[in-house]
């Protein structure tokens, strides 16, 4: 039957959060195999940047994460441009992005 034709390739989870600055979203990607590697094309350079022969490499299942942290601002409102104060909260933004990634990386992964 068709079912023992199907073997495991990807698996792919969204989560979106609310945080103090606006929306976390996080996209897992589990992959079974290398022959899997099928990412969405916004993630497609990431995957150039870390050497995609290297990724190749690893020993499957593997998986990609990937996070993204938006201010939402409402429509028509708008506030002075400050660089300093946009490299703050593009900091304090990561950290909502580093904490996640740590909870969902674990020891010997």
């Amino acid at each position: 039957m068709l079912g023992s034709q199907l073997s495991d390739a990807m698996a792919r989870m969204e989560y979106s959060y609310q945080t103090a600055f606006g929306r976390l979203f996080l996209r897992l990607y589990n992959f079974s195999s290398e022959r899997s590697l099928n990412v969405p094309s916004d993630l497609v350079h990431a995957l150039n940047i870390l050497n995609l022969e290297a990724v190749r490499e690893v020993a499957a299942p593997f998986a990609l994460i990937d996070t993204d942290h938006a201010e939402l601002l409402q429509a028509g409102r708008s506030r002075p441009f400050d660089i300093d104060e946009i490299i703050d909260r593009m900091n304090e933004m990561h950290q909502y992005a580093s904490m996640s990634f740590r909870n969902i990386v674990k020891k010997g992964s």
